[in-house]
């Protein structure tokens, strides 16, 4: 059986809702809305309506506390699919340790201040395979005409494409590390072209006295 906990902080008005409107059962422990309730002011065609006017800053308008040994792994809050089959899937999820698990994609408007961002390549595509032995790297003149002729490094999205689609972390940061383990590769190749030219002008100096 599945146990769960509801710990619910209202200071609101309950308005234009039944009786039998929220209903407890006990063998689940689970509270059920069965009609529309409004919490606050105000009508609603949907299920749960919260409206709430604070008088001062920094305080809530739900409030969740989740405490104990169990409280890391307990889903303080979670929206699932339909709860016909035993166990629901859950698509976006907030542990009682402040966790959070999004199965969905989330659309952002406004800016996001992140401290610090950890994305995973599922697909294994991380560039190694340029340091493999059979990478074919372009000769710098083959790159430079690729850039003459599209304007960008090769591989890299075009402009429009990012203004139309967007580029995902992941990929941006791949193409990113392919681009400077390349430039790498052009480094050493370079390199070994400056000791040769070395190598052969002390040849020449030697040679002449």
């Amino acid at each position: 059986m599945r146990s769960c906990g509801v710990v619910l902080v209202l200071s609101f008005w309950l308005s234009g809702c039944c009786d039998d409107a929220l209903t407890y059962d006990p063998e689940s422990r689970e509270y059920n809305l069965s009609t529309p309730l409004n919490i606050g002011k105000g009508t609603g065609t949907g299920g749960l309506h919260i409206y709430h006017a604070p008088g001062g800053e920094w305080g809530y308008t739900f409030f969740a506390q989740v405490e104990g040994p169990n409280a890391a792994n307990t889903k303080a809050l979670a929206i699932c699919t339909s709860k016909d089959t035993i166990t629901p899937y859950d698509l976006f999820v907030v542990y009682g340790d402040g966790r959070g698990i999004a199965k969905g994609p989330f659309s952002f408007e406004a800016p996001i201040t992140v401290k610090e961002i950890v994305a995973r390549d599922t697909q294994r595509r991380w560039p190694d395979y340029v340091f493999s032995p059979g990478y074919r790297l372009r000769s710098l003149y083959e790159l430079e005409a690729y850039i003459q002729k599209h304007q960008r490094l090769p591989g890299m999205p075009s402009a429009d494409d990012i203004a139309q689609k967007g580029i995902s972390v992941v990929e941006s940061q791949r193409l990113m590390m392919e681009k400077i383990e390349e430039l790498t590769l052009y480094v050493l190749s370079l390199q070994r072209q400056v000791d040769s030219l070395r190598h052969q002008l002390e040849l020449r100096k030697h040679s002449c006295k």
